[in-house]
């Protein structure tokens, strides 16, 4: 039986880039917050937060964790608004 390699492979010239696992391709970074599941919403932040944690996190992270987090508490002080009749937590 002959070597199914190709002459260039046997002499240990570059072949094709083995295939590996695709690389996962998250979705941009929604413009629209106020449009996003708050349960989504609670996942986009933690995802974030661990990019943070690295070594050289991602550049805008930082500033897309502080837009969650401020969508977040907007809908948290809403939330409480709503259950106090319609007046703010805080006397404002």
């Amino acid at each position: 039986m002959r070597n199914a390699l190709s002459p260039a492979l046997a002499l240990g010239a570059p072949g094709p880039a083995p295939a590996g696992p695709a690389r996962v391709r998250r979705p941009a970074f929604p413009t629209d917050l106020q449009a996003v599941p708050t349960a989504e919403l609670n996942s986009l932040c933690n995802r974030v937060y661990r990019c943070l944690d690295r070594r050289q996190p991602a550049p805008g992270s930082l500033g897309r964790y502080y837009k969650i987090i401020d969508e977040l508490d907007r809908r948290a002080s809403s939330r409480r608004a709503s259950a106090m009749g319609g007046h703010d937590v805080q006397g404002s």
